[in-house]
């Protein structure tokens, strides 16, 4: 008979005391390990591994954090994708990376950051706005590799950019190559192939110059009457010892060189 029918019968004959609905199992012991209902059973398990769920938290909590900081990283770059959709000048590039214009200038000058150089005086700096983001991405990870060398803070006060004594170096085969090196960082957001316009815009000579050049010993290829110059050619020209040590150098040229021995702690 079950407890139901049996309390039913009672009940009806009047019994004094009624009994209870049993309360259900919860818990009873056997052998070593308590039995638990399938509730209780889950709070015992969170109790007895509470170290390795504690654990879990803390990594999933900081997983949520990086997530966070990675998707407030990227709306930010999507931003300044959408504001400047593929250049910038050297004003929007430092005010977008937060940093000073000797610093910005530094970078630009060194190659940290590709851009051209027109030369100019107003708008002398064009940066790919893919190379600023790229940037951004690394100087997180790198904050090191972009740190301006010692001294360059006191030639860059104010509006000033550093002036540059005039210096005809004699390079060694190794200094060359690290030379060629340094140019092609420069020139990296250039083409493969130079017209006329751009290598002198960026080397600082007149165009009756570069064609000099061609017509001499600058390798080159002439389609239709034009003039394309390879820029692996171009870069080794440049540091060519016969163009270091020529006695009248560009005003650019003459940065180019300086900067280089400057960076690279080169003594003449």
């Amino acid at each position: 008979m079950s407890e139901v029918a049996e309390a039913h019968i009672l009940r009806r004959s009047g019994h004094p005391k009624t009994p209870k609905r049993p309360k259900p199992l919860i818990y009873q012991e056997s052998s070593n390990h308590p039995v638990f209902s399938p509730i209780s059973r889950l709070f015992w398990d969170v109790g007895e591994n509470w170290g390795r769920t504690k654990e879990w938290l803390h990594l999933s909590l900081a997983r949520m954090r990086g997530e966070n900081h990675m998707t407030k990283k990227e709306a930010e770059y999507r931003e300044i994708k959408r504001k400047y959709p593929q250049t910038m000048s050297k004003d929007q590039f430092y005010q977008i990376a937060h940093i000073s214009k000797a610093t910005a200038l530094f970078l630009l000058k060194n190659g940290l950051v590709p851009c051209v150089d027109s030369g100019k005086k107003t708008r002398r700096y064009t940066i790919q706005t893919d190379d600023v983001i790229e940037y951004l991405k690394d100087r997180d990870a790198r904050p090191d590799s972009y740190k301006a060398i010692r001294g360059w803070y006191s030639g860059t006060a104010g509006k000033k950019e550093p002036s540059k004594e005039y210096i005809a170096p004699r390079l060694s085969p190794d200094q060359q190559n690290l030379l060629v090196q340094y140019l092609s960082r420069l020139m990296k957001s250039y083409d493969d192939l130079l017209t006329v316009k751009q290598l002198a815009g960026f080397s600082g000579y007149n165009a009756t110059t570069i064609i000099n050049w061609c017509n001499k010993n600058l390798k080159h290829f002439n389609i239709a009457g034009r003039f394309l110059i390879p820029k692996i050619s171009a870069t080794e020209y440049l540091a060519s010892p016969q163009l270091c040590a020529l006695p009248q150098k560009s005003k650019r040229h003459r940065e180019l060189l300086a900067d280089f021995l400057n960076v690279n702690r080169i003594s003449v």
